[in-house]
């Protein structure tokens, strides 16, 4: 492996052994032939058998190293510190249980090279639900275009936000660090922040092809930290950060389409947590406060979240068995 390989495929784990050898074989299988990619795992601590897996793999693998945290960090500073500790000039941060196209690592050598001057790529991608399997589109849905933007708003008109996935994030590692990007810690989302503060002085690409699919994970799935609780923080993050930007981009609308998105997701979430496992009525009443916070100017938030948040939960079982009903209806008329 060459001092400085072009490109970093950054890894960051934390107690999933059992999908990070599948991913990192499949890695193995398809990059050992390319001098210019390493692999590089950050194991947040993690108390599984992830160190032992990656002893094992690594003893005829010459292109993956892996770094540990003395204890757990946190999604953000994991991140950061794979990133940091990165050999290669671009890194891509890709989530252990995510999947991509065997031609992809191929794919980003090759826009790497035909453009140098880019600070980031965005990697369209799939999104499949790991309740059903269903597959549907990105936000962003490029198509199979491959395009050069200038500027936080072009960028964030054109992706919808869908760079909120990590692994849809490839970023020259000199300008993560420059911008101190471990100072969005704590967000869960320092990837897009660090990404919107580059593109303030850079261009991105935006590769279509959908190459890459991201794993959707249900509220109160079995892994235990995709609870309701950090879905409502992640989208309070994105209006905070929405809220925070400088007057230039409260202006020219790029705060705007934090804000409608953000918005948008916060009632999709209201919807899912009623129907998941209705929150008590004092964790309702904090979570009021917290939103007319962030969303009490728009029309939305007194429209459609206030009512959604305290109707009666009789209500939504109602919703949910007439659309089951409605669901085998058409199934039925289909055959």
């Amino acid at each position: 492996m060459p001092a400085e390989p072009i490109l970093t495929i950054c890894i960051p784990t934390y107690n999933r052994a059992n999908i990070l050898v599948e991913i990192l074989t499949f890695i193995k299988d398809i990059t050992q032939d390319q001098p210019d990619i390493e692999i590089l795992v950050s194991d947040n601590a993690s108390t599984d058998n992830t160190q032992s897996v990656l002893e094992e793999i690594s003893k005829d693998w010459g292109n993956i190293r892996h770094i540990r945290q003395d204890s757990n960090v946190g999604f953000d500073l994991n991140v950061n510190a794979v990133v940091c500790n990165a050999l290669g000039k671009w890194c891509w941060i890709l989530s252990d249980d995510d999947s991509f196209d065997s031609i992809l690592p191929s794919v980003l050598l090759d826009t790497i090279k035909k453009h140098e001057s880019a600070a980031h790529i965005f990697i369209d991608y799939n999104l499949k639900s790991e309740a059903d399997g269903k597959i549907s589109p990105s936000t962003a849905n490029l198509g199979n275009t491959v395009e050069e933007v200038f500027g936080p708003k072009s960028y964030c008109k054109k992706t919808d936000l869908a760079v909120s996935f990590v692994s849809s994030v490839v970023v020259k590692k000199e300008l993560w660090i420059d911008i101190k990007a471990d100072r969005y810690a704590g967000t869960n989302f320092i990837h897009m922040y660090a990404i919107h503060d580059i593109l303030r002085n850079h261009s991105a690409i935006l590769l279509g092809g959908q190459l890459l699919t991201m794993t959707c994970v249900p509220l109160e799935s079995s892994r235990g930290y995709h609870s309701i609780e950090f879905y409502f923080r992640a989208t309070f993050s994105i209006a905070q950060f929405g809220l925070s930007l400088p007057e230039n981009e409260q202006k020219d609308g790029t705060q705007e389409i934090y804000m409608s998105i953000s918005g948008k997701d916060n009632t999709w979430q209201i919807v899912s947590s009623r129907r998941v496992n209705t929150p008590p009525l004092k964790d309702r009443y904090n979570l009021l406060k917290k939103m007319s916070k962030l969303f009490g100017k728009t029309p939305r938030f007194w429209l459609l979240d206030i009512p959604l948040l305290f109707m009666p939960t009789i209500l939504f079982k109602i919703m949910d068995s007439s659309q089951i009903a409605l669901k085998k209806a058409i199934k039925k008329s289909k055959h």
